[in-house]
This record gives structure tokens, sequence and C-alpha cells, in this order.
């Protein structure tokens, strides 16, 4: 593009338009990906390269600005820095990202450069121009790349819940390992005055450090993570056998053999048997891998919520097999049956698929007519009593008999992980009962509402937590494959504990 601008035009015009309009696709697809694959837009080069064209077209534009009046110039700079401070201090958790946000930031970066280009007296550069900051813009690269591993990993080096002071921690510490870095590596590539003379140099360096790092990454995917100190057993063994199985694994600290022997297959210990639905899809669809138990059971019992209902899926299968019931699964990722406004974290904005299979999934539960159906989901501060009452009103209308399973306690972090780190003192793993009873007042809200309609409530705590502790091992089991769900090994142990309750309720119906 240099070379045809320069052929044809003598000048950088073609050029400039060029970089205009990559700006303007590439900010175009940053803002349309946003809502619907918000991972996808905040890290792929097509969706971010705006940004940094934003700074190429500024750089051709460098002569045309020094020639800027210096009082334009001057509030130029300033409304730029305000631009940039206002803009970043109106990004909240919930702002869509990358989206629209990041352009108020980006923008005031060109004004308070384009404004300095005609080093006006009074600009924003009186403020900015002082060794302090100077040395501050220095690192900033460096901050930048060390302080999201500290953040990730600081609650687990310190074992606890990460706090506003463990925040600001992270922040000095990771300054300091950028100014480590920038003396250390940063200054002697850029003052290495041989890779200016020979770029062959500094090509092959990036190359082959890049080719490194990645072939190090594949090695770890694939060398195996020897835990086991002992043969692996049955996957099955003892796990929940009463309140005192749970009392006793609250006063456990170390990591039994058999349970080293199965932690490296534990993040894939999920249910097997049901069916749950992606975030992406909008309609419910009954399918044969949503029947399980006994396929000609002469009743019926749907268990439908998000994948805190799909979770139990393996054992309400053993139940259903031995009562001769057939389980009808309706789930759905991160989607409560109850009817509320829900944020979904992987895309950042509200979850109207959701919305829409909720519907589909109410219509198909009245062609089903269950005789018991089962209501189970996460506890979330998106719940609301109006949308409760609403989804038991339609529950209430099949005319099953409704079960309404309290939300399983959350541990917190990953499971596995904090079990491999801390084989010796698994009591590091294990969580307090009331920090995972999250959100209790709306845990108590929905069970009034499934109360009021006339459901069954099955507490599932006792089968989780005692003396204030929820262990993350209980007998041999871990309990949990992530950091939110029950392991489908630990779930059918549980069947004494569920199936009692189902077996009277099956009765009535």
């Amino acid at each position: 593009m240099v070379w045809v601008s320069r052929l044809i035009f003598r000048n950088r015009a073609l050029v400039a338009l060029f970089l205009m309009a990559v700006i303007g696709g590439s900010f175009y697809l940053g803002w349309s990906q946003t809502p619907e694959n918000q991972p996808l837009a905040y890290f792929s080069t097509h969706t971010r390269i705006w940004e940094i064209t934003c700074g190429v077209l500024l750089a051709l534009a460098a002569p045309l600005a020094s020639r800027m009046n210096r009082g334009v110039a001057a509030v130029v700079s300033w409304l730029g820095l305000g631009t940039v401070l206002v803009t970043a201090m109106l990004i909240t958790e919930h702002t869509p990202l990358p989206g629209y946000a990041v352009a108020g930031p980006v923008l005031g970066t060109v004004m308070v450069i384009a404004g300095g280009c005609a080093n006006p007296g009074f600009g924003a550069e009186r403020l900015l121009d002082n060794p302090v900051l100077d040395f501050v813009g220095n690192v900033s690269y460096g901050w930048y790349l060390t302080h999201w591993p500290l953040l990730v990993l600081w609650p687990s080096i310190t074992d606890r819940e990460f706090t506003f002071q463990d925040r600001l921690r992270v922040a000095v510490l990771s300054f300091l390992v950028a100014v480590l870095l920038h003396y250390a590596v940063e200054r002697k590539f850029k003052k290495n005055v041989q890779w200016v003379a020979r770029p062959w140099k500094g090509v092959f360096t990036g190359g082959f450090t890049t080719a490194g790092t990645a072939g190090a990454m594949v090695l770890a995917t694939i060398i195996p993570l020897n835990l086991a100190t002992a043969p692996s057993g049955s996957t099955l063994g003892v796990g929940f056998t009463s309140q005192a199985s749970v009392e006793d694994a609250v006063h456990r600290t170390q990591l039994s053999a058999t349970v080293q022997s199965v932690l490296q297959d534990t993040p894939k210990n999920f249910a097997e048997h049901g069916c749950i639905d992606d975030f992406e899809v909008k309609k419910f669809e009954m399918r044969d891998g949503c029947v399980a138990g006994d396929p000609k059971g002469k009743k019926t019992l749907v268990l439908m919520g998000d994948s805190h209902a799909w979770q139990w899926n393996d054992v309400y299968h053993e139940i259903g097999k031995e009562l001769g019931v057939r389980v009808v699964t309706i789930a759905k990722g991160g989607c409560s049956p109850q009817v509320y406004r829900i944020i979904n974290p992987n895309v950042n904005r509200a979850y109207t698929e959701c919305d829409s299979w909720r519907e589909s999934a109410f219509a198909e539960l009245k062609k089903i007519q269950p005789d018991v159906l089962v209501i189970a989901d996460r506890a979330r501060r998106e719940a609301n009593r109006a949308g409760a009452e609403t989804s038991f009103k339609v529950f209430k209308e099949t005319g099953a008999k409704l079960v309404y399973m309290t939300d399983t306690p959350q541990p917190g972090q990953n499971v596995p992980d904090c079990l491999a780190t801390h084989i010796d003192n698994i009591s590091l793993c294990n969580r307090k009962q009331w920090q995972a009873l999250e959100y209790p007042e709306f845990r108590t809200m929905e069970r009034e509402v499934a109360e009021k309609y006339g459901a069954e409530i099955i507490d599932t705590t006792p089968a989780f937590c005692a003396v204030d502790i929820c262990p993350a091992v209980i007998g041999d089991q871990v309990v949990y494959f992530d950091n939110s769900h029950i392991t489908s090994t630990y779930s059918k142990t549980l069947k004494p504990f569920l199936k009692p309750a189902l077996e009277e309720v099956l009765d009535k119906a």
C-alpha cells in the first residue's frame, strides 16, 4: 500500500485512507462481536487492530499535528487526558468489553499525543512530564504484562480469599517485577545496536523465543502430571454414607492414596447421563440423550434447571433404573428455570438465549406432563421473587408433584487444583459453610416460593457440610470436579440420601 501510494499519489494519502478503513472495519467487528462472543472479540487481532492502527495513523499525521495552533493543541491535549480518565472510570464489570467502551481511552490517548506534537506551553505535558510519571511510563508495558499472572496466582499463594489489600499488594509487587524486567530485559534489547545494524538477529531471536515458549506449552499439555502414589482402583469408592461421614471429612488433613490415584482424572468426572444445552442454544429440543433412568418406566420424572440440575443426572439415572422411572433432563448451562434477567459472564451481556430457551422448555414441559418435576438451579444474585413466582405457577399448572432441591455449596476455587497443591493439608481446600452457601437471602426466597406452591423440599446441605465446614473430599470421593459442580461419583454415593425422598414423592404422584 505504501509503494502504490508513493507511485500514484507521491504522498501518503492512499495509506491514510487504507488505515481509516482498517480502523472503521476493525472497530465495527469488535463492537458487533462483543455481544455474540466476548472472548473472541477481546483476544482476536482483527477486532483489536484498530487501536494500534490509530497510533500508526497518528504517526503519519504527526507533521500536520505539529503545525497545530499551540493554544488549540493545549486544549486538545487536556481534553484528551480528561477523556481517558472519565471514560476509564465509567467502565465497570458490567460494561461489554471491548465493544464501544474502549473507544474513549483510545481517542483520548490520540488527542493527548496529537496535542503534544505541537509542543504547547500549557498542555497536558505540564502534568504528565515529570520524573515520576516518566519512570512509570517507561516500565508500564512490563507492569501490564506482570500484573495479571499475579492476580490469578495470589489467592493460591496465600490460601485465602482475595481482599482489596491483596489487590494493592499485587499492584505493588507487579510494579517491582516490571522495574526489574525493564532493566534486565527491555533496556538490553532496546539498546542493542547490533539488532539495528543486523535486523535478522532480532527476527531470529524473536522467532526462537516464541517457538520455545509454544513448545514448552505443548509439552506441558502432553506430559502427564503423576499425582498418583497408588494404583487406581474402582472409580466409585466410598463417599457419603451418613452425616457422620461429612463430619469425619471436616477433620481430615491428608489426601488418601486412593483419592490421589484418581485426582488427575477428576476434572472429567462429570455426569454422563441426561443432557444439557450449551450457551448458544436458543430452543430446547427433546432428544434421546435427554432420557435416562428406565426409558420404559410407567412414571416420568423431569429434572429441570441449569448445570446445577445437570450435575445430578447420574444419581437420578441410577435411582430411575431401580424404581422403574423414566427420567427426562431439561437443562441449559447458566440458565435458571426461574424467570429473571441473567447476565451471562461468558459474553458479558444479557443472556437472551436463556429467555427464549426457557419459553420452549416450558412448552415442552406441558407436553411431557410429568408425574414428578424436580427443580434445581444455582443460587444467583439476579434472582427475585416475581421471577420465581412466575416459574412456579407454570410448574404447578403441569399437575406434577413438585420437588425443589436447594443449591449445592460453592467451593470458591478449583477443587482438583487445590487438592493437588495441598496433598498434606487438604483442609485448606475446605470452605466455611456461610461462605459456601452464597446469596443466603435468595436461597431463602426461592425455598419460600417453592413451599408456597406445594413443592417438597430436599435440603442438600447435610450431604455436603457439617460443623460449619463444607469439605472438598468426603470419604474417598472428591466432591467437586471444578469450582462449582459436584463429581459424578460423589453424586452416586448420595443415592441413599435422595432415594427415600424421591420414592415417597413418586408414591404420591
